[in-house]
């Protein structure tokens, strides 16, 4: 019964769009084919991510990068939390990071992001976390391998961002210097 439904309203938006519907459930449909064998490597991959934990860790966390305040800030956060030994595991560890929204906001701040951070493919790293959650409904553990947010999510509460330098500021990218002396310059005559 909900197959015909689901259908009747795909048929309904045919209807309704035309050809332009048609095209995009076309290309929906060919994007998730092509996930599936993503998905199917994702099983074992998370098994043996599980499995080595005990002496490796690996863990991930989707970046909210459709938002200029998420994607600087709570990225920032995390940034001096492990520099100040918060939110850090004891063991040797790597933290990978997916952008998790299609649309980035700021594609310099994405780049100077990639320079600090592992950032992968959403593609890739998506499944994971999905797989990993769904282990998780009959084998505890797969929390370890999920970063989290922030303490206080975009908060900064233990007043970090005051102890530990900004981390973008270290880039050293010329196009960077060129942006800040553009953006000083525009302060400057705004205060004049």
């Amino acid at each position: 019964m909900k197959i015909i439904q689901k259908l009747n309203k795909h048929f309904g938006q045919i209807k309704k769009g035309g050809i332009l519907v048609i095209i995009k459930k076309i290309k929906s449909l060919i994007i998730l084919v092509l996930q599936i064998p993503i998905y199917l490597l994702s099983i074992p991959t998370v098994i043996i991510i599980r499995l080595i934990r005990p002496w490796f860790l690996i863990r991930w966390q989707g970046i909210n990068s459709s938002r200029i305040g998420h994607f600087a800030s709570e990225t920032e956060l995390y940034c001096c939390e492990i520099e100040s030994g918060i939110n850090k595991p004891k063991q040797n560890f790597i933290d990978l990071f997916y952008l998790a929204k299609t649309i980035t906001c700021n594609k310099q701040l994405e780049k100077m992001w990639k320079r600090k951070i592992k950032i992968l493919p959403h593609f890739i790293m998506y499944p994971l976390f999905v797989f990993n959650r769904f282990l998780n409904n009959f084998f505890k553990g797969g929390d370890f391998h999920e970063i989290g947010t922030n303490t206080n999510q975009d908060r900064d509460v233990h007043n970090l961002l005051e102890k530990y330098h900004t981390h973008t500021e270290k880039d050293t990218d010329p196009y960077f210097f060129y942006c800040r002396d553009i953006i000083k310059a525009y302060e400057s005559s705004l205060n004049q």
